[in-house]
């Protein structure tokens, strides 16, 4: 019977064989078995479509979708289509799931009827046998009901803009038909997506736990694609990102000081695929300007600057007045800390 599946676990795989592996077992390890795993094999040209059918013979709860290369997107949604569980659990192909995350993320789910489930993660940058290990902010657990406030929306933002951060009601999924913008290829998907899951849902629940693992490998990561078509959608993607959350605006009350602090995130944000593309000063201060223009952007004032640590007001300040600058620190930073906390 479908309604038997409480949890349908959808991992899109593409090219992955080395890490794969690990990703399967960390679902099949945990300790809620009430689960079905929906392998998307996207057109791998490696072994992994191999491991997938591997799996699917050696676990019943195993299924394996094979399919040309369609994107990210794509195969969550076919993913999504698919599934027959009560709840939608994403993860990606080079990450891990805690044990106990779809036991405790479905037990608040279930007890406090909520339409999403967010949660906390690891972070770890991987740079070959380098691991650092980010450290993330806690937060208490906590429902919120109806976002009408800012304050509302980044209770359930800051626990990231990430899909795999949680579990859906598939009803509640297909009921507001969202899905993942298939026209967007090299990241930043999961934003759309979670702003409409969170504008939408009547009731989320936000989990303190860490009950997944991001591994940010430098070489296994759409963050790292540096072609100039890759930051055309990529720079079209985060544009899709900020009309996104300017619809969010018109529905909660901002202050200017949000307002502030959100824009200069998005400059900031472009600012940094900018160079990690390789684009030229020039372009990059044509872009920026542009944006500047899109989005009324003003520079910090003093209350917004007390609102955030200190290597963010480095960052900020960079954006108000010198862009190079901000590009050299950026370079120095990434090279020596080996990431910038966005």
């Amino acid at each position: 019977m479908c309604n038997d599946i409480m949890v349908s676990v959808i991992i899109p795989v593409y090219n992955s064989k080395n890490y794969l592996e690990n990703t399967i077992q960390s679902v099949l390890n945990q300790s809620y078995k009430n689960f079905e795993l929906l392998l998307i094999d996207d057109g791998s040209t490696d072994e992994s479509g191999i491991i997938c059918d591997k799996y699917k013979e050696l676990d019943s709860r195993v299924k394996c979708i094979h399919q040309p290369n369609g994107g990210i997107s794509h195969a969550r949604n076919i993913g999504i289509e698919n599934a027959r569980g009560k709840y939608i659990a994403f993860s990606d192909d080079d990450d891990e799931m805690s044990p106990e995350c779809l036991k405790s993320a479905v037990a608040f789910a279930e007890k406090e009827k909520l339409d999403l489930v967010r949660y906390n993660y690891r972070h770890e940058y991987i740079d070959g046998m380098v691991i650092k290990k980010v450290r993330r902010k806690a937060f208490p657990k906590e429902i919120v009901e109806h976002i009408s406030t800012w304050n509302d929306y980044m209770k359930v933002i800051r626990c990231g803009q990430v899909v795999w951060a949680g579990i859906y009601n598939r009803n509640f999924i297909n009921h507001n038909r969202i899905r993942f913008d298939e026209t967007i290829l090299y990241g930043i998907e999961d934003y759309i997506f979670i702003i409409s899951c969170i504008m939408q849902s009547k009731r989320t629940g936000i989990l303190p736990e860490c009950l997944y693992t991001w591994k940010q490998r430098k070489a296994h990561s759409t963050s790292c694609i540096t072609s100039r078509e890759a930051f055309d959608n990529r720079l079209m993607a985060i544009l899709k990102w900020i009309d996104a959350d300017e619809q969010v605006q018109k529905h909660v009350r901002m202050t200017e000081i949000d307002k502030n602090l959100r824009n200069h995130a998005y400059a900031e944000r472009i600012i940094s695929e900018t160079i990690i593309c390789n684009l030229s000063l020039k372009e990059t201060n044509r872009i920026i300007n542009d944006l500047k223009q899109k989005i009324n952007f003003k520079k910090m004032t003093f209350k917004a600057y007390c609102r955030v640590d200190h290597k963010q007001k480095i960052k900020y300040l960079c954006v108000d007045i010198s862009i190079p600058i901000y590009i050299k620190l950026y370079k120095i930073w990434f090279h020596h800390k080996a990431i910038w906390k966005r």
